[in-house]
């Protein structure tokens, strides 16, 4: 390669080989590890990766992720409160002390080449290179897609009630989502506003300590089975249109701010096309973190491996776990299992497995029940149903036996769990 230099003087020379050396090592340096994100998943792989002695560059927007949203964390072991930001200070300063890069920026594509390497490119127009990244980006949060949101964000609409909670403090305010972090949202707002709605498209998915906690707060009403509709104002959110689900009836509450907290959409517009990814944009990983592109790795929430294991919870008039699978609606071959009375109210975790033409069930690491010889068939076109069985002839079929309970998060695994793995599952989750 030739370069031509205009230089007049020894100071042009010393100032142009300066501008060459770091130009090209912008473009030519590569680390080892490339970790995109900088929440605790992307912090603790850096952290991993520098104790092996690996060069590690880490990328991303801000330090600490999803923490920095939450005021106070409870369930992170050896801390029994602490703020989001304390952790993140942290983990950061914990980090920090190993000779980790970091670049704080956005990242546009991530292209993997053909020696096997990557390359980054960011959004201030700078390269990286690394042999192996790890995608630890998180999450972003989910929109509404409704009239009135994007014109009153910022001015009513917020999508983090720690940061943005203060501003209403004697206010009426809603909160729209059902999960840990909606409801935890419900709860800081009613320590400052005067009135909260939480509203909840169809239950409530918290933890049940915080729900507990939640309807011991007077000033907190939930809606439940309720759709946002539009979001009214002048200059500011003055109203929420609601509709309830059963009923279609609209109601217009009176609020002086909206807190969307209805969960994320994973961060990854920069992959490339054959990246495998779920229905939701999770990439897909095994145990291990490996994408379906070899030296990709993903960890953390952008991942479809967060906490999707099988849980039921059975209540009232269900004394029974009943595992179906239907092999043909028309012959109605299922496996039936009948288990031990369950009426504690509590959650249980199931492992159901498919095996060597027989079918066994695990509940809370322990076998329950087993089938010899009847093992997973074929299904052509029919789906699986969880929650009740479907049944009847083509063009005339009907659910029956709907189970008296909860379903929380589930995950299918392409291959069978042994007895030691279903317990080694159920013991990670207690």
């Amino acid at each position: 390669m030739k370069i031509k230099l205009n230089i007049s003087t020894k100071s042009d020379i010393i100032k142009s080989i300066n501008l060459d050396i770091n130009r090209w090592r912008d473009i030519m340096e590569m680390s080892d590890v490339l970790v995109i994100g900088g929440g605790p998943a992307g912090l603790n792989a850096s952290l991993y990766a520098a104790r092996k002695a690996l060069s590690v560059t880490l990328v991303s927007t801000d330090i600490g992720g999803q923490m920095m949203l939450t005021n106070e964390i409870e369930n992170y072991l050896g801390f029994q409160s602490v703020t989001g930001i304390e952790l993140a200070e942290k983990m950061e300063a914990h980090v920090r002390q190993y000779p980790v890069d970091f670049v704080t920026a956005g990242v546009k594509t991530l292209k993997h080449l053909s020696d096997g390497s990557f390359a980054v490119q960011l959004d201030d127009g700078k390269s990286l290179q690394g042999k192996t990244v790890i995608v630890t980006a998180g999450k972003k949060s989910r929109t509404l897609d409704i009239p009135g949101e994007i014109e009153y964000t910022g001015r009513g609409v917020s999508y983090c009630a720690t940061c943005d909670g203060p501003f209403y403090r004697n206010k009426t305010v809603a909160i729209v989502g059902g999960g840990d972090s909606a409801v935890q949202a419900a709860i800081e707002m009613s320590m400052i506003s005067q009135k909260v709605y939480l509203l909840v498209r169809s239950r409530i998915r918290a933890a049940e300590i915080v729900v507990k906690r939640m309807y011991e707060k007077e000033n907190i009403e939930v809606l439940m089975e309720y759709i946002p509709l539009r979001i009214n104002g002048e200059r500011k959110v003055t109203s929420l249109v609601v509709r309830n689900k059963k009923d279609e009836k609209e109601i217009e509450l009176a609020v002086d701010g909206v807190f969307v907290e209805a969960g994320g959409i994973p961060n990854n517009s920069y992959l490339p096309k054959d990246v495998i990814t779920n229905s939701l944009g999770e990439i897909i990983t095994d145990k291990e973190g490996k994408t379906n592109i070899p030296g990709l790795f993903a960890a953390g929430d952008v991942t479809d491996g967060k906490n999707k294991q099988t849980w039921f919870r059975f209540q009232k008039s269900s004394p029974f776990i009943r595992y179906v699978i239907e092999y043909s609606g028309l012959s109605g071959n299922w496996t039936d299992y009948k288990t031990k009375a369950m009426t504690d109210g509590e959650w249980h975790h199931y492992v159901c497995v498919h095996t060597n033409g027989s079918t066994y069930l695990y509940i809370d690491g322990v076998k329950a029940a087993e089938a010899l010889n009847k093992g997973l068939k074929p299904i052509d076109r029919k789906p699986y149903f969880i929650g009740a069985m479907y049944r009847g002839a083509e063009g005339s079929r009907s659910y029956e036996n709907f189970m008296d309970g909860y379903i929380d998060d589930y995950l299918v695994y392409n291959r069978a769990f042994t007895a030691a793995e279903a317990k080694a599952l159920y013991d990670s989750m207690k």
